[in-house]
């Protein structure tokens, strides 16, 4: 269903009915009466739109809370029976996809075995995956309740069309989501940029924000993005700000760029910058991720160099996130994650704090994602999760 009209009664209620879900996805458990105080809705309607969710499947009340007086709190959560969830990746060599129950909880994971070179392909083994899924996880109430894809292109929500992929003109242009409808009408689709997948995937999950704190995640893979998440009041998985930060200009007469322009950041600071480095001659493949962490298991001398020179550009791009939005925290993610050390860290940690005054980066962290290089995955699930009222309403 459509999302209500804004100024009608049904949008009144959905929005708190929104309001309260987003609030019970942070909590693990939470009651009625702690939702009241951190919505300020009165508890009427917090009681209205609980009975709401309750109807629907989407919670479950799992017991009472300790009381000293009166009655006893009953406690609410997600369930994790509403359905399963599915998180797709479409990177460039390396493209991978997750399952979850409602509440979060992996139930399987693995790659997605095609290039991304031609989107008619990558949609056929999608097809396959939505299919299997479905016929190995009876018993949800809502069956697949959603999917999320995570995109290292550009996508128009609007249209429903992918806007750009650098280097992969197949792409621009094409259908995705009214394609996918056309497989799985009653399947809700959601779509974003890896980078911006990823910021969600972190940002949701991270207890220690305040609010209005703000992250940026900065994926590195064979391209590179920048997600910002900000932590605003009732609005969790809110992305602030996105930019193709890859392809600012670092050298204006430097290398050759897959966008076409010379001397972005991207082709200094990414998996393919390194892999170039060592395989300058090689076609891009599947197997490109592999070649890597081979020789950086074997401690390869050129390929450690390499890295080095990658560190160093990577660190200047952080340096530049914190200028332009002032994190709190930052999370490299992506595939870079598979070669970066505590001492590498330690490396781009010190970089930084030598480019950026301490006015301007006061507490901030710089870490590598919780969820691995499954970041981007989860915050596919997280954002479909999120929206999921829009078509269940």
């Amino acid at each position: 269903m459509a999302v209500p009209d804004i100024g009608s009664i049904d949008y009144v209620k959905y929005t708190n009915v929104t309001r309260c879900f987003q609030i019970i996805l942070k909590a693990s458990e939470t009651s009625r009466t702690r939702i009241a105080e951190i919505s300020r809705i009165s508890k009427v309607t917090v009681s209205s739109c609980v009975d709401f969710l309750l109807d629907k499947k989407l919670i479950c009340e799992v017991g009472f809370q300790e009381s000293r007086r009166g009655r006893k709190p009953t406690l609410i959560t997600v369930n994790p029976n509403a359905g399963i969830l599915l998180g797709i990746e479409a990177d460039v060599v390396c493209s991978k996809y997750i399952v979850t129950d409602f509440a979060g909880k992996l139930l399987e994971e693995g790659p997605i075995p095609c290039e991304v070179d031609d989107p008619e392909t990558f949609m056929a083994q999608v097809q396959k995956l939505v299919f299997r899924v479905c016929e190995s996880y009876p018993g949800y109430e809502h069956g697949l309740i959603g999917v999320g894809i995570a995109l290292s292109g550009y996508y128009d929500e609007r249209s429903g069309l992918v806007s750009y992929v650098a280097n992969r003109a197949s792409w621009n242009g094409y259908p995705l989501k009214a394609n996918f409808q056309k497989l799985f009408p009653d399947i809700p689709l959601i779509v974003n940029r890896l980078a911006n997948a990823g910021a969600i995937g972190e940002g949701f999950r991270d207890a220690s924000l305040l609010d209005n704190d703000s992250i940026a995640f900065l994926h590195c893979s064979w391209g590179l993005g920048v997600g910002i998440y900000q932590n605003r009041p009732g609005k969790p998985g809110l992305i602030n700000g996105s930019s193709r930060f890859g392809h600012t200009t670092i050298n204006y007469n430097g290398r050759l760029c897959s966008c076409g322009n010379r001397g972005c950041l991207e082709s200094y600071a990414s998996l393919r910058a390194l892999y170039r480095k060592l395989f300058p001659e090689r076609p891009i493949s599947s197997h490109c991720i592999d070649d890597l962490t081979t020789r950086f298991r074997q401690k390869d001398p050129t390929l450690l160099a390499a890295l080095d020179e990658i560190i160093l550009y990577l660190s200047i791009g952080l340096s530049n996130v914190v200028n332009a939005y002032q994190p709190r925290k930052i999370y490299i993610g992506g595939l870079i994650q598979l070669f970066l050390t505590e001492e590498n860290l330690t490396q781009i940690r010190r970089s930084v704090e030598a480019a950026v005054p301490d006015v301007f980066r006061q507490d901030l962290q710089i870490e590598l994602p919780a969820h691995g290089i499954y970041s981007a995955l989860y915050g596919c699930i997280g954002d479909v999760r999120n929206r999921i009222l829009q078509f269940v309403f």
